[in-house]
């Protein structure tokens, strides 16, 4: 049984990450959004959300996304500036779909997902 476990873990450690992040605003405050993946070098496209339930989507791909934790920041806006608001960390893996929901605090919450693993962080 545990060699059984260790090859799951070595073929799920080298399988490709293929994630769809949709991240939906609940509030009427505008903000930015962007996802660092630092382990495969990737940063999303800062996004502007101006107004509530807003959605977009983006996809990240690569190998071994799981091995550095993933950064979700957000901006605020303080008269014409952005500023930075809120930041997590954690470390994501899988294939599947992930909702991230920011609220007026400006706290990026990975609210559901599907086929996505999270640890080390606020899952």
């Amino acid at each position: 049984l545990a060699s059984i476990i260790c090859l799951m873990m070595v073929l799920e450690s080298s399988s490709p990450c293929k994630i769809m992040l949709t991240i939906i605003s609940k509030t009427v405050n505008p903000f930015l959004f962007q996802a660092i993946v630092p382990a495969i070098r990737v940063k999303t496209a800062i996004t502007e959300f101006v107004y509530k339930e807003q959605t977009r989507v983006t996809v990240v791909e690569g190998m071994k996304c799981h091995e550095k934790r993933w950064i979700l920041k957000t901006w605020k806006k303080l008269g014409s500036q952005w500023v930075a608001a809120k930041e997590r960390r954690m470390k994501l893996d899988g294939n599947g779909r992930l909702n991230i929901t920011v609220f007026d605090n400006y706290v990026p919450i990975l609210y559901s997902r599907m086929g996505i693993v999270c640890s080390f962080g606020p899952c």
